[in-house]
C-alpha cells in the first residue's frame, strides 16, 4: 500500500457507496467527445434539412444521408427498374427498345449483360 495508489480507490469505492471500478472516471470522461460528435453531427443534419426545405427541396432527398442512400438502394434494386429508370431519363437504348413495343431490344439486353458482368454486383440485381 505504499504510495496509497490502492487506498485511494479503496476511498473512492466507499465514496461512491458501493462498487466503483478504478478508472472509470476516466473511462467516462473519454465517453463524452464521442457523444458531443454524434449530437454536432446530428445538428448539422437538421440544419441542412431545414435549409433543404426552405429552397422546396425534400431533406430526404438532398442530404448526404440520402446520397449514400441512393448509392446503397442502386446496388440493390433489380435490373427492370434500372431498365425502366434509364427510359426515363432518356437514353437512347432504352427508346428504341420502347420503340420496339416496350420490349428490350437484343443489343441493349447484350450490353447490359456485359455491363453487370463488369460491375461485380450482388446477387438479386
Amino acid at each position: 500500500m505504499a504510495g496509497g495508489g490502492a487506498t485511494e480507490a479503496v476511498v473512492r469505492r466507499k465514496e461512491s457507496g458501493g462498487r466503483a471500478q478504478q478508472g472509470s472516471r476516466r473511462r467516462r470522461a473519454s465517453r463524452w467527445p464521442e457523444a458531443a460528435r454524434q449530437r454536432r453531427g446530428c445538428a448539422a443534419r437538421r440544419a441542412a434539412a431545414a435549409r433543404s426545405k426552405e429552397a422546396g427541396g425534400d431533406a430526404l432527398r438532398d442530404g448526404p444521408e440520402a446520397a449514400r442512400r441512393r448509392r446503397w438502394c442502386a446496388t440493390r434494386r433489380s435490373a427492370a427498374a434500372r431498365f425502366e429508370e434509364a427510359g426515363r431519363h432518356g437514353t437512347e437504348a432504352a427508346a428504341r427498345s420502347k420503340e420496339a413495343g416496350g420490349r428490350v431490344t437484343e443489343a441493349a439486353r447484350a450490353s447490359r449483360r456485359s455491363a453487370v458482368g463488369r460491375r461485380r454486383l450482388p446477387r438479386g440485381c
